[in-house]
């Protein structure tokens, strides 16, 4: 059993998984494993998977094509870590950042279910924007406050907490790590550590580009946690 399960779910992103595989494989952190998890690629994605001679990478690989949501439910599933590291295919993580997460959450209480940091963005146009977060413990939240956690790249989840609040909702069209985060602070805590651990790429293939389903997405989570943000809303007023 590992200590630490990285979950990379990937869909025809053959160009940048090789990278996203290689910096988890260039961790200083050496008790992991990592779950890719390949749903119906058709740009060699699973023969890559299949031809990697490395006993950590575990290759996840199905006929039918997942949502992303899904693929990460998958993952979890498959996984045999305590902790369960997210990342994108198209994105990579400092050597770092197993390291450094791990460290922190062995510091904290048995409530704090997580924790996230900063994030480098490099835009189509090769500009970097470092992108800090909030630091310390997050008990409440607007929605504000868990959009700026960002997307789920290089967040540690604990295993069990993620189990415990059903995964994944694969329902929402959008935003799942909005909802996910929330569905978590009703119950433990997060923790935000003032550090930068991966770097998100930008690229014209990304869902995020598609602006009108990610404001579907916020409005489904906005509408799905109305009580929570309305409670926290009226406290900081």
């Amino acid at each position: 059993m590992t200590d630490v399960s990285i979950v990379i779910p990937t869909h025809n992103r053959r160009e940048f998984l090789s990278e996203a595989i290689e910096s988890v494989r260039d961790q200083t952190y050496d008790s992991y494993e990592c779950i890719v998890v390949d749903g119906g690629s058709t740009d060699g994605t699973s023969s890559y998977l299949r031809d990697l001679s490395d006993d950590q990478i575990v290759p996840v690989i199905r006929d039918q094509a997942y949502g992303v949501n899904d693929a990460r439910n998958v993952g979890i599933e498959e996984a045999s870590g305590s902790y369960i590291v997210t990342l994108d295919s198209d994105d990579l993580l400092y050597p770092h950042a197993v390291e450094q997460l791990v460290s922190v959450i062995s510091e904290r209480p048995a409530s704090c279910a997580g924790v996230f940091a900063g994030k480098e963005v490099i835009s189509q146009h090769d500009r970097v924007i470092t992108r800090d977060v909030p630091p310390g413990r997050m008990t409440e939240a607007t929605l504000d406050d868990v959009r700026s956690i960002g997307g789920p790249s290089g967040v540690l989840f604990k295993r069990d907490a993620l189990v415990d609040v059903g995964g994944v909702d694969s329902s929402l069209p959008s935003r799942g790590d909005l909802d996910l985060y929330l569905r978590l602070l009703r119950e433990y805590s997060l923790f935000g550590v003032d550090t930068i651990v991966c770097v998100r790429r930008l690229h014209e293939s990304q869902l995020s580009k598609n602006q009108e389903q990610i404001r579907e997405g916020i409005r489904a989570v906005m509408a799905k946690h109305r009580d929570l943000l309305d409670k926290n809303d009226k406290r900081q007023s």
